[in-house]
């Protein structure tokens, strides 16, 4: 996705939450940020893929509005994209 950021302004964090929306993995839900890789290119500018996993595979659980288990919200609701370098 372009840029370092989510919509909050705050860096793209391994621990915090985000919405997925994706018609092609048919989910819809909160997900865990695993990992995160930034990257930055003359002709693509600043990048940053996401590993995500549902927040249950990192020892959370389903929470209330303030987030899943110990994981800090991040909600936001950016697509995320397959696409590689």
């Amino acid at each position: 996705m372009q840029g370092f950021h989510d919509d909050t302004g705050q860096l793209w964090t391994p621990g915090n939450l985000t919405f997925l929306d994706s018609e092609f993995l048919a989910i819809e839900q909160m997900m865990a940020i695993e990992k995160v890789k930034y990257s930055q290119s003359r002709h693509r500018g600043s990048l940053t893929h996401l590993f995500l996993c549902d927040p249950q595979a990192l020892g959370g659980g389903a929470g209330g509005a303030g987030g899943f288990g110990g994981f800090s919200g991040n909600s936001t609701n950016k697509g995320w994209s397959m696409g590689g370098d």
